[in-house]
């Protein structure tokens, strides 16, 4: 069967269709679940569980949000058995975190709906991968692309709030003073002067 992949547009079509596209998407990810060598007999239970759950279901959303997570952890079970998978759920992450993080707007609310999730479970799945909280992953990739901005004199600090995706830029001072011990002025004063230049994202990665 190869790999499986589900766009978003498929999910989207279940506005239309959820009921009868939702089972046939379940017994999909079973019947390739077979094909990875799970028990057949062990399949089944989890099948028929999850047909009835399923069906107990009363809005699209939650219907979406069931479909996405059984999607999810047959990828994380063929990560397991193949050894040839990055993980979807923590590849996607890691890549939209990297894309938007210097995004005052975006946040893991927004993240765990795009990929139709709940923050709790999401929250867990990356705490399990990575040994870190999603939130405190997101804060760091800001705060250490703001200490690499401060260390560049020519940019105003206020600017480096900004372009480091936060609004605030009290709330941003206590970030950095919590985090480095001093203030932003102060950071910058102590390692402004080794002269290293200033990094786009791109250049960051």
């Amino acid at each position: 069967m190869g790999e499986l992949l589900i766009s978003e547009d498929v999910f989207r079509s279940l506005s239309d269709r959820k009921d009868v596209l939702g089972i046939q998407l379940l017994n999909y990810l079973f019947l390739y679940q077979e094909e990875l060598g799970k028990d057949r007999a062990s399949l089944d239970a989890r099948r028929q569980k999850a047909m009835t759950e399923y069906w107990q279901l009363t809005t699209q959303q939650e219907r979406l949000c069931y479909l996405a997570a059984q999607y999810y952890d047959l990828m994380e079970y063929a990560q397991e058995c193949k050894g040839e998978y990055t993980s979807p759920i923590i590849a996607y992450c890691l890549q939209a975190i990297g894309q938007n993080f210097t995004d005052s707007g975006f946040n893991i609310s927004i993240l765990a709906d795009t990929m139709h999730l709940s923050l709790p479970y999401l929250s867990t799945v990356f705490k399990n991968a990575t040994g870190q909280n999603i939130s405190n992953y997101l804060s760091n990739q800001r705060l250490e692309y703001a200490k690499r901005l401060l260390r560049d004199s020519s940019i105003p600090i206020r600017e480096v709030c900004f372009r480091s995706g936060y609004d605030d830029p009290r709330y941003f001072a206590k970030l950095v003073k919590k985090h480095t011990g001093m203030t932003p002025s102060e950071f910058r004063n102590l390692y402004g002067a080794q002269g290293v230049p200033t990094d786009t994202k791109e250049e960051r990665t």
